[in-house]
């Protein structure tokens, strides 16, 4: 597990260091997008079976689950994910 912290310091120190412009919360936004996702596989037939035809239909399943898992953590707060933009 890496902190918030941490990762802009080791942006912001070292021989190249950038410059943060804005570290933004997108947790939210990428839930909505897992969960999203996890509907269009099970609702969209196309998208489905291509799925399926492509990856086979244990792999289908766990990437729906996992999609689903990690969605339902970023909701409940146990994970957060960031959006860091920097420059050089």
């Amino acid at each position: 597990m890496t902190s918030l912290y941490q990762v802009i310091e080791f942006i912001t120190s070292g021989p190249s260091p950038l410059t943060i412009e804005s570290v933004q919360n997108v947790s939210d936004e990428y839930a909505a997008i897992l969960t999203s996702n996890v509907a269009g596989l099970e609702d969209d037939q196309q998208q489905r079976r291509l799925f399926i035809e492509q990856f086979g239909k244990g792999c289908w399943r766990e990437h729906k689950f996992l999609m689903a898992w990690e969605s339902g953590l970023l909701t409940s707060g146990y994970l957060t994910r960031w959006r860091i933009m920097a420059r050089k």
